[in-house]
């Protein structure tokens, strides 16, 4: 006789096997504990069968499965269950648009970026020599400047034009590509 084993704490079915006939009792099989004579449904993908309150009951099975939070960080799904009911998502959710403080960001590694092509630490460094006795100095300076404040007068504009609902928000590289052109060559 065959008989459906299933784990003691989760009554998640296991294997079948062969019951023992009783040495006692011929023809008397015994079924062990966490067994059960009835046998649970066919397996389908994605579905794990329980044995509760006498019978088997289907549950969802996403065990190794990557969801997402709502934040959009991974959760590798280890329980029987349906995840979403935890408030998990089965698809990555899209990344939140970028904010002001990271457009601004982007723009001043930009700044400090041309800086450091001159061989200067960043755009502050750069922009003090505006009135170094060094001829050299104070024109890579001035034009620096004159170049850093058309940088903030357009990504001013262009987040005022977003912020009307007469731009749609550019990504950040976008609006980084969009820049005026640096006073000198700078890789990237």
């Amino acid at each position: 006789m065959q008989v459906y084993n299933y784990r003691p704490d989760t009554g998640e079915f296991i294997c079948a096997t062969d019951a023992r006939e009783s040495p006692l009792e011929p023809g008397v099989f015994l079924i062990p504990a966490n067994a059960t004579e009835v046998a649970p449904p066919t397996s389908a993908a994605g579905v794990a069968y329980l044995f509760q309150n006498g019978g088997w009951q289907s549950v969802p099975d996403h065990r190794g499965e990557t969801w997402y939070r709502a934040d959009g960080s991974p959760s590798v799904i280890e329980t029987l269950g349906d995840p979403a009911q935890s408030d998990l998502l089965q698809t990555e959710p899209p990344a939140p648009p970028p904010t002001q403080a990271d457009y601004a960001a982007a723009i001043q590694a930009r700044v400090d970026a041309v800086a450091q092509a001159k061989q200067y630490t960043d755009g502050a460094t750069l922009a003090g020599y505006a009135t170094d006795p060094n001829p050299a100095y104070a024109g890579d300076a001035a034009s620096f400047i004159t170049w850093r404040s058309a940088v903030w007068v357009y990504a001013n504009a262009q987040l005022a034009l977003v912020l009307s609902g007469q731009r749609a928000q550019p990504t950040i590289d976008q609006l980084v590509g969009e820049l005026p052109a640096a006073p000198w060559p700078v890789l990237t």
